[in-house]
């Protein structure tokens, strides 16, 4: 066995292509066969692109994304528009459903600061009193 790119993938004349987690979108007809499944674990369509380590973290779940931070994972790994855990964790702590994961994130090293791809951070997505409301999860 060995390692192509996804865009060779889609060439591949015959081809079983599994992926548990995989760090961009797969479209099933780009692939030269017919005959494909895509077996997507995230929620769809709101997780669209999205970790499923992740969904703790999106739960509102403290304890269990606490434990998957603590076995490594990326408290600013983004989904494939580039949004991070923080900035969909705002939305359960400025709701009040949940403070302790966006305060989780942040004691882990997630940044205020880090943009998407379309070059917005968390400050752009808030008015200034949410984003003062933010800052004071330190």
């Amino acid at each position: 066995m060995r390692e192509i790119s996804l865009e060779a993938a889609y060439e591949v004349a015959s081809i079983a292509f599994i992926s548990l987690e995989f760090d961009r979108v797969v479209v099933p007809g780009r692939f030269s066969i017919s005959r494909v499944f895509n077996i997507h674990f995230s929620r769809l369509p709101e997780y669209k692109g999205m970790f499923i380590s992740v969904w703790p973290l999106l739960e509102s779940r403290a304890e269990a994304g606490d434990w998957l931070l603590q076995q490594g994972a990326d408290p600013e790994r983004p989904n494939n528009k580039g949004t991070t855990p923080l900035m969909y964790a705002k939305d359960a702590y400025l709701a009040g459903r949940c403070r302790k994961t966006f305060q989780l994130l942040l004691r882990k090293g997630a940044r205020l600061e880090a943009a998407d791809h379309c070059g917005r951070a968390l400050a752009d997505y808030v008015t200034d009193e949410q984003f003062a409301q933010l800052r004071g999860a330190f």
